[in-house]
């Protein structure tokens, strides 16, 4: 299983010629007709990837549990297990001459 979520968020007032779409345009007289635009903002996120290590199984028996075997994992780990033993083996054949 996978997932990942993201948020974001932002609040201010633009700057002289902005006049976005939920900006109102400023036509206050007091207002300082040369100043920048003034906001805040923010916005963070996660990610989680999880891998089921087992299961419970209820039957007539009671309750079991069953671990998940993953098969791709276990031949990658044969795989690294016999190259590192081969090397191993290569090396001292080596040291012996």
């Amino acid at each position: 299983m996978m997932g990942g979520s993201g948020a974001g968020f932002g609040s201010g007032r633009g700057g002289p010629g902005f006049h976005g779409a939920h900006t109102p345009q400023i036509e206050d007289a007091g207002e300082d007709v040369g100043a920048m635009g003034e906001g805040s903002g923010g916005g963070g996120g996660f990610g989680i990837r999880v891998r089921p290590i087992g299961v419970y199984v209820v039957d007539d028996c009671g309750v079991h549990w069953r671990p998940a075997l993953d098969v791709n994992r276990m031949i990658l780990g044969g795989q690294v297990v016999a190259i590192v033993a081969l090397l191993a083996r290569t090396w001292v054949l080596r040291r012996r001459r």
